[in-house]
């Protein structure tokens, strides 16, 4: 079934329940990814003073304008491990890439397979049943593929959720193999930092570093990341009544909604809950039609009537600081709780921190979706207080530092040998990404993680110099 774009009316009903929700969406309520105040008017990081200075470490002091932040230190001491067996009678020729081994897991349809899932201390976290496939609409063009599994009791059939690595309990998983990003490390940077900006509306996926056995035989360094869906430890939101007011969708190009645009380079929408086929005629059209009058808003320059500001500050600010080349485009998601404001969830980051091989200068490219937003005065003008405190807290020189520093004790020099022995650098070509994307070159581990650094800093320097006439 494919869903048009409703001819609407705004009603006054749904004007007074947009109205009645206040300015900022955030009011307390779990919409899994934030920083929420109560009364719709914040300066975005929920701890503000009166003076407007800040100080360099992080730390909140009382003469500025400094946030509430601490980071909590590594998320992972030591690399885990992933063992996989499925029956060779399962996997097939026709789903490999022409560099990848042969035969491969399905690129559709899950196969069952056994999983054995231990910590960094050799600690079983999971051993059981998983449905397999392959993960990542243009991974299929990747030497090293990726894959998604869903736990499974014994039956085969059932799910299984379980808690993972630190991570919350669930029963839908990626393994991640990041081959376009030799540092394993971008969209970590990115997510870890956007999660810890905020509670419930500041939402992102976690990972954790594993290496791979599949069938006996090794595959190197992959990332177990969270799938972005409803539940207790990802988007926490009640079930939805059946009219379509809690939701998650994804902007994608091969949703079931179509033809709704908000001026990013798709306007095609994916169910993510309720899911495509799980969803009712009446909730989809209860979504449909919030997202048209999105598209409405946007373009009358009232956009932040059905976004949450906060939320979207922080969600352009991040990408900026990454340059993600793919923010305004595609691949992220939105999710909205009852009459709550929505609030923007950011993915598919590999194309960021200097990949493809970009200046750190500039900023990422803009369209109609970025024009839609920087309308609002109050929005743009906010921009540059934002990054200023960002500065003085997580976006620190010596934070950032930190952080890359503690990535680097999950990531052994045996496993990145192992890993770019089996996955040569040279052999990486972002052109199969996008046709005019060129490849980064670097001639090790440590020289593309010394290569990130040094891209970073530039980055948030050039971002000092120009965030106050951003546009």
């Amino acid at each position: 079934m494919t869903l048009m774009v409703l001819a609407l009316t705004t009603t006054t009903s749904c004007q007074q329940s947009t109205a009645d929700k206040g300015d900022s969406g955030s009011d307390g309520d779990s919409d899994s990814d934030g920083d929420s105040d109560t009364d719709g008017d914040s300066d975005s990081d929920g701890d503000s003073d009166s003076d407007g200075d800040s100080d360099s470490d992080g730390d909140s002091d009382s003469d500025g304008d400094t946030m509430s932040w601490k980071y909590d230190g590594a998320r992972q001491g030591s690399i885990g491990s992933v063992s996989v067996e499925c029956d060779e009678g399962d996997l097939v020729k026709a789903d490999c890439g022409a560099n990848s081994p042969s035969p491969c897991v399905p690129a559709a349809g899950k196969i069952l397979c056994t999983m054995v899932i231990k910590d960094g201390e050799g600690a079983e976290q999971y051993s059981g049943l998983v449905g397999l496939e392959q993960w990542g609409r243009g991974t299929g063009k990747y030497n090293k593929p990726n894959y998604e599994f869903e736990m499974r009791i014994e039956n085969g059939i059932d799910e299984n959720p379980t808690p993972l690595l630190g991570m919350g309990k669930e029963e839908d998983w990626i393994l991640d193999g990041s081959w376009t990003d030799r540092t394993f490390m971008r969209q970590d940077i990115l997510f870890d930092i956007f999660k810890e900006l905020g509670g419930a509306t500041h939402v992102a996926a976690d990972s954790r570093y594993v290496t791979l056995n599949f069938n006996g035989e090794a595959r190197g360094i992959y990332r177990v990341s969270e799938r972005i869906k409803r539940d207790d430890d990802r988007v926490e939101m009640e079930q939805d009544s059946g009219v379509g007011k809690n939701f998650i969708v994804k902007l994608d190009d091969d949703g079931l909604i179509k033809d709704i645009s908000i001026g990013a380079g798709q306007d095609d929408w994916q169910c993510v809950y309720p899911s495509e086929d799980k969803a009712t005629d009446s909730q989809l059209t209860g979504i449909q039609v919030w997202l048209a009058h999105l598209a409405t808003e946007m373009a009358e320059n009232e956009p932040f009537d059905w976004l949450n500001k906060d939320n979207v500050l922080d969600w352009v600010l991040m990408n900026e600081f990454a340059k993600n080349m793919r923010t305004y485009e595609k691949g992220w998601y939105l999710f909205k709780i009852g009459d709550e404001k929505a609030n923007l969830i950011p993915f598919d980051a590999d194309m960021s921190f200097g990949q493809p091989d970009t200046s750190a200068e500039g900023w990422v490219p803009h369209n109609d979706l970025t024009s839609n937003l920087l309308v609002d005065s109050s929005f743009k003008s906010a921009l540059a207080p934002r990054w200023k405190q960002l500065r003085s807290g997580p976006l620190s020189d010596s934070a950032l530092t930190q952080r890359i520093d503690d990535y680097l004790k999950a990531l052994p020099s045996d496993a990145i040998e192992a890993n770019f022995g089996m996955w040569p650098m040279a052999d990486l070509d972002l052109s199969i990404v996008e046709e005019d994307y060129s490849t980064p070159e670097v001639s090790d581990f440590d020289a593309a993680v010394a290569d990130l650094r040094a891209w970073i800093t530039a980055r948030v320097a050039w971002i000092d110099e120009n965030i106050a006439s951003y546009q």
